[in-house]
């Protein structure tokens, strides 16, 4: 994913990047999840569900690391606080 968005990174506003991620990871755990749900009823495919789920923590956690990142970075007043703190 670094590379999809290092590559493309004066193209795009900083809104864009932030969408782009965002709905990129979204993209890809809705993908696993569906993997996951469609080979679910199959007893023999349960090293299978678990690399589907281990792709899943990879993803929430670049999402997570990522939006963590983001709001380290802004400094301004916030209306509303951040759900971190």
């Amino acid at each position: 994913m670094n590379s999809d968005f290092t590559s493309s990174l004066y193209l795009y506003t900083q809104v864009d990047i932030h969408d782009d991620l965002v709905q990129l990871c979204v993209d890809r755990l809705k993908a696993s999840y569906d993997t996951i749900s469609a080979i679910q009823k199959d007893q023999e495919s349960l090293t299978r569900i678990m690399t589907e789920a281990t792709r899943m923590i990879r993803v929430m956690t670049v999402l997570e690391e990522y939006v963590a990142e983001c709001d380290e970075a802004y400094g301004e007043e916030r209306a509303v606080l951040p759900l971190g703190r």
